[in-house]
């Protein structure tokens, strides 16, 4: 049986197990009685916050879905590095997941293949520019026409994928 007695799979189990060990203890006096003040920090806060930081959440929204402050928050990751450290590892999670997608859906669709390897390599991939004046309208234009035109050319894909903005633009009446 892979489960474990309570029903919970081993991701699941493996999850219980690490944030229970982000989990602060209380110091105790020498009667063994809790001193000062509960953490606020509890198994059922960090389960929340450990589903909010999957979907993506950012910080003042994770603290207000777990009923705590963002100042807990902060000042508990202060406090404990693995918990810093726990939180980034989970608020990639969005991005990974985006990421195979896209790459699972590269070979369903070639058009989005090429778009991808348009952003990813653009030198190799990315649209190439090119000029092409009819001898018959070279003659309409004169060197500081093509000096603009050239010059507009090389600000638009001096940046890459960058859209060239209607400024950079040059109409040229014959």
């Amino acid at each position: 049986m892979a489960n474990s007695k309570k029903g919970k799979g081993k991701k699941e189990a493996k999850a219980a197990v690490i944030t229970s060990a982000l989990v602060p203890t209380r110091k105790h006096d020498t009667d063994g009685e809790p001193q000062g003040r509960p953490n606020a920090i509890t198994e059922e806060v960090l389960a929340i916050l450990r589903e909010a930081f999957l979907l993506g959440c950012d910080d003042v929204e994770a603290c207000a879905l777990a009923g705590i402050s963002p100042a807990t928050l902060y000042n508990h990751q202060k406090n404990n590095i693995e918990f810093l450290e726990w939180k980034t590892a989970l608020k990639q999670n969005p991005f990974l997941l985006a990421r195979r997608t896209i790459v699972e859906n590269l070979r369903r669709d070639p058009d989005f293949a090429m778009k991808y390897m348009e952003r990813k390599k653009f030198k190799e991939f990315g649209p190439k520019a090119h000029l092409y004046v009819s001898p018959e309208d070279d003659d309409k234009l004169d060197d500081e026409d093509k000096d603009v035109i050239s010059a507009a050319m090389a600000e638009h894909f001096k940046h890459g994928i960058k859209r060239a903005k209607k400024a950079d633009v040059v109409d040229v009446e014959p």
